[in-house]
């Protein structure tokens, strides 16, 4: 879903954008791309493939009157959270002291979408943590990322979830 849609989409909508020599392709990324995610690897790698696929076709556009911006919010407080009864809804529990309000966070990639910025992170302190990222090696990163991902085994779940 979020690798094959994206590019089916891009790939249905670009030449129309293209003959008309303008438009704006936005791909909902996320800080997940930006790091290795034990426990939830799939997910991760997706966000991290929308945000190098944003990036190398806005390059692949530029001057042509399309731009593509890859939105990478933090995690968003949203009822997502409260509704799923699996591994998202505990690891979300986790990060609840990280979570950026929906409101607030919409807002500032509006901003940054209307900006026509190729990759946009909403909040300054996102954007400080995403360059502190990349200074960690990311055999360091991988294992500081286990204690946030991994939950408890299927089996603890209580029956019914």
């Amino acid at each position: 879903l979020n690798m094959l849609t994206p590019t089916q989409l891009t790939k249905l909508f670009l030449p129309g954008m293209l003959a008309q020599r303008r438009g704006q392709v936005v791909n909902m990324a996320s800080m997940a791309g930006y790091t290795p995610g034990p426990y939830m690897a799939i997910y991760f790698a997706s966000k991290a493939y929308l945000l190098s696929f944003s990036e190398a076709i806005a390059e692949e556009l530029r001057g042509s009157g399309v731009s593509v911006t890859a939105v990478c919010p933090n995690v968003v407080e949203t009822r997502f959270q409260e509704a799923a009864q699996n591994q998202a809804a505990y690891i979300g529990g986790r990060f609840r002291p990280l979570m950026a309000d929906a409101r607030t966070t919409a807002r500032q990639a509006y901003a940054l979408i209307k900006a026509r910025r190729i990759v946009a992170i909403p909040g300054w302190t996102n954007r400080l943590a995403v360059a502190g990222l990349r200074l960690i090696p990311r055999a360091l990163l991988r294992r500081a990322m286990v204690p946030f991902q991994k939950g408890p085994d299927i089996a603890d779940y209580p029956k019914g979830s």
